[in-house]
């Protein structure tokens, strides 16, 4: 988590969005203590379950989805990889291969084929385990579960108009047998939770979801309301998102308050120093020129 800390701004835990996903996953999981943290930076469509039961889930997730229900199933997905066990499961696996690894290098020299077969085994099970289980507890919670098989859709389409194969990596399998593997779920037990209309997403999180890094910076920079958390965003972003920020601004002709743009000069002036010390000073100061024209 800490890796991902540095290399994504996440929404702060007070934002609107972080509150919605932590409610629907405290309703799929009430007592499992999981908590989901949203990727404002990355733009590909994404989940992942962390071993200390965090959840990430990217803006370009949020992007790609439509409905509650969509949503609610890729949060019980995430959510049943850390209840069933699977990332320690895999660290176990991994731990093995590792030792039979060191073992063949004495003998013979070679690893084993065999401990290849085992990891992709358990990594594709943990996968197709979290589909089922993902469907049940949906279903369970009076979610319509056939959203499941509309996520993996919707995934299914962007990587064709990407031009990428039929699945993510070879771990989670292709796509289309997980359709086929949800399809056959829900058709074989008869829930009551299917016949249940699915509801779009909050208004809140598309609008969100449509925007660029930048803009979304941008956009709580300049929002008329005094955002608390906006220093803390500020000092979390990017140089390039802050730079375009303070360019849109600036072409705009409108003014940041004081405030704001000391944080910003104080951010970038930590960044340049501790990223391009070779030019901090002709970076600095061009940086600061931008932002007291602005101020």
């Amino acid at each position: 988590e800490q890796i991902l800390e540095v290399e994504n701004k996440f929404l702060p835990e007070s934002h609107n969005i972080t509150a919605y996903l932590n409610d629907r996953i405290a309703y799929l999981f009430p007592d499992a203590g999981l908590t989901v943290k949203v990727a404002v930076n990355e733009d590909e469509p994404n989940a992942l379950s962390l071993p200390n039961g965090t959840i990430i889930v990217t803006k370009g997730l949020l992007k790609l989805l439509d409905t509650a229900e969509e949503l609610d199933f890729v949060l019980a997905h995430e959510g049943m990889h850390y209840v069933e066990g699977h990332v320690q499961e895999i660290k176990d696996a991994l731990k093995q291969a590792k030792e039979r690894f060191q073992k063949n290098k004495k003998n013979s020299g070679k690893p084993s084929p065999a401990d290849a077969v085992r990891i992709l085994g358990t990594l594709r099970m943990s996968e197709y385990e979290a589909d089922i289980r993902g469907v049940l507890r949906v279903a369970q919670k009076k979610i319509n579960p056939a959203a499941a098989r509309s996520v993996f859709l919707k995934f299914q389409k962007y990587r064709k108009k990407r031009g990428q194969k039929d699945s993510s990596d070879v771990s989670h399998g292709s796509d289309i047998d997980r359709i086929v593997n949800i399809g056959i779920v829900t058709q074989l037990i008869d829930y009551e939770a299917t016949s249940q209309e699915e509801k779009p997403l909050p208004d809140e999180i598309k609008t969100f979801a449509d925007m660029p890094s930048d803009k979304w910076l941008y956009e709580k920079i300049m929002s008329p309301e005094d955002d608390p958390e906006i220093e803390n965003i500020i000092q979390k972003s990017s140089l390039n998102e802050i730079l375009l920020t303070i360019r849109k601004i600036n072409m705009k002709n409108m003014k940041m308050s004081g405030k704001l743009a000391k944080k910003c000069i104080e951010t970038i002036k930590k960044y340049i120093q501790e990223k391009l010390p070779g030019h901090s000073k002709k970076q600095y100061q061009f940086v600061l020129h931008m932002i007291l024209e602005i101020s």
